[in-house]
């Protein structure tokens, strides 16, 4: 982005921002039940990617200059092919159109990951006949995962249940785990990004009573 769109913070201005949102944000094709229609093609779109679709550009989409991209594989050679667009209505298009007809698993992908939706939260990992599901930040929709070959490990906070007590009830507590890296078949991504850590983790709901929003202030021990 030229210089004279940004600020002194790289961020677009207010009037340009506006317009790429507008831009960006063409859902005229897209019906109420989800499904991309122009003309004779029809392609059911994502629910996640619909949600981000609805939602204002991020700082990526707006100074990468192809921050999406159609994936698919060749009925050839079997090799997963893709197509660079710098706006996401275009990519859903091109997979309505063309990609889909090719491979019917053909779909949008993202180069920066989205984490889940409000509505999927807690809900991932998610075992579906047979096959264990996983919320995937770049294909913006849940994905089976596969362990890399060779042996991969590494070290990452995982969420485990802690039993409750007499004064405190049941909850969720980070510990340090050894993890298998496991990896997306369509983009690739790994198990070891944090927004995928962060994704596919259980979801505790707090209730806060009205009046206890701040702890109360232990009472000084020293003598006065």
């Amino acid at each position: 982005m030229r210089r004279r769109f940004r600020d002194a913070w790289g961020h677009p201005n207010p009037k340009v921002q506006e317009l790429l949102n507008r831009y960006h944000s063409n859902d005229s094709l897209v019906n109420e039940e989800g499904f991309f229609c122009n003309g004779k093609h029809r392609w059911k779109v994502p629910s996640g990617l619909l949600y981000y679709w609805h939602k204002p550009l991020r700082q990526n989409q707006m100074t990468v200059i192809h921050p999406w991209y159609a994936s698919w594989r060749s009925p050839k050679t079997g090799k997963r092919l893709r197509k660079m667009f710098h706006s996401l209505p275009h990519a859903v298009a091109f997979v309505a159109e063309r990609a889909q007809y090719v491979d019917p698993k053909a779909c949008v992908v993202s180069k920066f990951g989205y984490d889940v939706p409000p509505m999927f939260r807690g809900k991932f990992p998610h075992k579906h006949q047979g096959h264990t599901y996983y919320w995937c930040p770049c294909c913006v929709a849940p994905r089976p995962f596969f362990a890399e070959i060779p042996y991969r490990e590494f070290h990452g906070w995982k969420k485990v249940w802690v039993e409750g007590t007499a004064k405190r009830p049941g909850h969720y507590e980070y510990r340090d785990r050894k993890l298998r890296v496991i990896h997306c078949a369509v983009c690739g991504i790994t198990n070891q990004n944090y927004v995928w850590r962060r994704s596919n983790q259980p979801w505790q709901v707090r209730k806060i009573k009205q009046g206890a929003r701040r702890a109360s202030r232990k009472k000084s021990t020293r003598r006065r």
